[in-house]
């Protein structure tokens, strides 16, 4: 199985999100090239050129739902198909915090949350989870993070209880590795919609929503 992860706003007073996410998208690796393939078929009338990247801070915008274009069929058709497709989605969602947090050498919470579920979720599948990684969060407000999960996974009793967790995470290419986008795209869904508390209705007129 191949957990992808990302994250859609960041925990920081200074950050804009209200709710940052950290998600998975769980994927068993059989399924993956026809994923793949579906999507790349989508992509097709609204992406031309080299920059056909799927990222939900473009795509998951006013203009974007503000007439009929290709962008807003796209953004359609892929909500239609992912409800349909053999992925399974684990996220964690945060709170904006009043101070920023402390450094630390350790694995974020919000990452051992995660974690855990595919943990779980591997197990119950008598699988194996691959942990994959937008490799740009490196060097970004997560650093260290390759340092972190290593240490965590081989370092910690709570982390060396995964069983089900292969050995330490790849950092890849968003532009590159769908997986990745796909993970971008639905933590954006999750914000927006913990931000717009859509669970108590969608603004009338808010198409985007």
């Amino acid at each position: 199985m191949l957990a992808f992860i990302d994250e859609s706003g960041f925990p920081h007073p200074n950050d804009h999100t209200a709710n940052p996410v950290v998600l998975a998208v769980c994927v068993e690796e059989a399924q993956v090239r026809a994923i793949t393939a579906q999507i790349q078929e989508l992509k097709r009338p609204a992406f031309t050129g080299k920059d056909d990247e799927i990222k939900s801070s473009r795509l998951l915008t006013k203009s974007t739902f503000r007439r009929t274009s290709d962008k807003s069929g796209f953004a359609e058709s892929l909500f239609t198909a992912l409800r349909n497709m053999p992925v399974t989605v684990f996220a964690g969602v945060m709170e904006r915090p009043s101070r920023p947090p402390p450094a630390t050498h350790l694995l974020q919470v919000q990452f051992r949350f995660l974690l855990e579920r595919i943990n779980l979720y591997a197990e119950s599948l008598s699988q194996k989870a691959t942990i994959l990684f937008d490799g740009q969060a490196q060097g970004g407000p997560y650093d260290n993070l390759f340092a972190k999960f290593t240490n965590y996974l081989y370092r910690s009793g709570e982390g060396q209880s995964l069983s089900a967790i292969t050995d330490a995470p790849y950092f890849l290419d968003s532009r590159t590795t769908l997986g990745i986008q796909l993970a971008d795209i639905c933590a954006g869904v999750v914000r927006l919609y913990e931000e717009g508390n859509l669970r108590q209705g969608v603004p009338p007129g808010d198409v985007m929503l």
